[in-house]
């Protein structure tokens, strides 16, 4: 089991140390979704919950809720649901990519330089 099995191999003093620090992971969502969305999933994963700390970004575009998350609507705090990008009038592209990665990016600077590493 990851969440109680020991490192083998560190010495005792480097596992300590380990212990003390946790991963930090950055999670990004998908379309039609957002960040309570994530946060509500990973709550029944609690092991992973103990050993990482969890940093979550909204998307940059206004969107419809995606269909499938639809019976969850009430038991997720925000309303408004994201996307990372602009989708066309017929639904046949996609635009924004540029922006998406600029502020994506931003964002992964924010957190490496502001997250203690």
């Amino acid at each position: 089991d990851i969440c109680t099995a020991p490192s083998p191999s560190l010495p005792p003093l480097a596992m300590a140390e380990e212990k003390k620090r946790k991963l930090k992971v950055l999670c990004l969502h998908g379309s039609g979704t957002n960040k309570e969305f994530i946060n509500f999933l990973q709550m029944s994963m609690s092991c992973l919950r103990t050993l990482c700390e969890w940093h979550y970004m909204d998307g940059i575009v206004e969107a419809d809720p995606f269909p499938s998350i639809k019976p969850f609507l009430k038991l997720i705090k925000q309303d408004t649901f994201f996307s990372w990008l602009k989708k066309s009038e017929d639904g046949t592209k996609y635009t924004g990519f540029d922006e998406a990665c600029e502020v994506g990016c931003c964002c992964i600077i924010s957190f490496l330089l502001f997250s203690n590493l």
